[in-house]
C-alpha cells in the first residue's frame, strides 16, 4: 500500500494576498436569472458575491433546502445530477443520508431517498450524514462516516453495503481516470486522507467490511478538506483538486496554489470540458439561522478555463 503526501494542499504555496477581481470578465458573478429553481422562502434578498464569482455561470436551488435538507456531495452525469446530504432540522438529531436526483436545466427534483431503515442482504441497516456521493460505471456510490454504499442511479435502491474498518472514513468519495474509487476522511485540526479502492474487486468479494487490506493507495490531505474532484482544470494537467471550506470560506486546492472558490464548498463534480459543479452548504437553513453565513445556491456552475488566475483566497480555513 503506498502513502502518499499531497503537499500543495498541506503548505502555504502561492499563498499571496487576493487581487481584486473589478476588472475580470466571465459569465458571472450570479443573478436570479441565471439560477434555477426557486430560492427557499428564509432567503431575504439577493444572492451575495463571492471570490472568483466572475467564473460562477449558474447556479440550482434544490426544492429541498425549503424543507432543511443540508448538503454534502454531488455527482452529475449529463444533466442530471444526484445531491448528496441530510435533513439539518431533523428533530431526532439522526442525519439519515439523503439522496435527491435532479435536473440541472430546470432544478426539478426527479426523485429522492432517505436511507432510513433498509434492508441489505436481510439486515435492516441505516446511513447518516450522507458526506460524498460520485458516479462512474457501477453505480452511485454514497459514503458517509462508517459505511459505503452502492445505488441504483436511476432508482436509487440499494445494491450493496459495506462497513468501514481500519480507519477507513467516508466524508466525501471521488473516482479517477483509472477506475479507482476514493474514500476521504474529513478532520478539522489534523490532516485528513483519501483512500483509493478498486470497486471491481470490491463487487467481485463476498466480504461486507472494507480495510486496509482492499486500500491500493493511501494519501494525506490537509486539515477541513470537504470534497474532492479528478479531473483536468483549465490548462493545468488532469489530476486530484480539493475543497477546503467552512460556511463563510471556501478554498480550491490544486497541486501548487489555493484559490478562492464558493463558500461552504463541499463536493464538486464536471460540467463539460471548462466547467464544474461545487456542492455548497452555505445557503441551507441550518446555516442562515446562525447569521453570517453568505447566500449562495445549493448548485454552483464555474467556468474553470483560467481558474490558475483566479484570485488567491482573501479568508482562512
Amino acid at each position: 500500500m503506498a502513502l502518499v503526501l499531497l503537499a500543495g494542499g498541506c503548505t502555504d504555496v502561492d499563498d499571496a494576498p487576493a487581487r481584486t477581481t473589478s476588472k475580470r470578465t466571465g459569465c458571472g458573478p450570479l443573478r436570479p436569472t441565471t439560477v434555477a429553481g426557486r430560492a427557499p422562502a428564509y432567503i431575504e434578498g439577493g444572492l451575495d458575491r463571492f471570490a472568483n464569482d466572475h467564473a460562477a455561470c449558474a447556479g440550482v436551488w434544490l426544492r429541498a433546502a425549503g424543507a432543511g435538507f443540508v448538503p454534502q456531495g454531488v455527482a452529475v452525469r449529463g444533466r442530471t445530477a444526484w445531491v448528496s446530504g441530510f435533513d439539518g432540522d431533523a428533530p431526532d438529531g439522526h442525519l439519515w443520508c439523503t439522496v435527491i436526483r435532479l435536473d440541472l436545466r430546470t432544478g426539478h427534483e426527479l426523485d429522492r431517498t432517505v436511507l432510513r431503515g433498509v434492508t441489505v442482504d436481510g439486515e435492516v441497516v441505516s446511513c447518516r450524514h450522507a458526506g460524498g456521493v460520485t458516479i462512474e460505471s457501477h453505480g452511485l456510490w454514497l459514503a458517509e462516516a462508517g459505511k459505503l454504499w452502492l445505488l441504483d442511479p436511476d432508482t436509487l435502491t440499494v445494491e450493496r453495503r459495506w462497513v468501514l474498518a481500519d480507519g477507513i472514513r467516508g466524508s466525501f468519495a471521488v473516482v479517477d481516470d483509472r477506475g479507482r474509487l476514493g474514500i476521504g476522511a474529513f478532520r478539522t485540526a489534523r490532516r485528513g486522507w483519501l483512500d483509493w479502492l478498486d470497486p471491481k474487486a470490491l463487487l467481485a468479494g463476498s466480504s461486507a467490511v472494507i480495510g486496509r487490506g482492499d486500500v491500493r493507495e493511501h494519501v494525506v490531505l490537509p486539515p477541513n478538506t470537504q470534497g474532492a474532484y479528478w479531473g483536468r482544470l483549465g490548462e493545468e494537467e488532469p489530476g486530484l483538486w480539493l475543497t477546503r471550506s467552512h460556511t463563510r470560506c471556501g478554498i480550491l486546492v490544486g497541486p501548487s496554489w489555493r484559490r478562492g472558490v464558493v463558500p461552504g464548498a463541499e463536493g464538486m463534480a464536471p460540467a463539460g470540458r471548462n466547467g464544474m459543479w461545487v456542492v455548497s452548504e452555505s445557503g441551507s437553513r441550518r446555516y442562515q439561522r446562525e447569521g453570517g453565513r453568505p447566500v449562495v445556491p445549493t448548485l454552483v456552475r464555474l467556468d474553470v478555463s483560467d481558474v490558475h488566475s483566479w484570485d488567491r483566497p482573501a479568508c482562512t480555513v
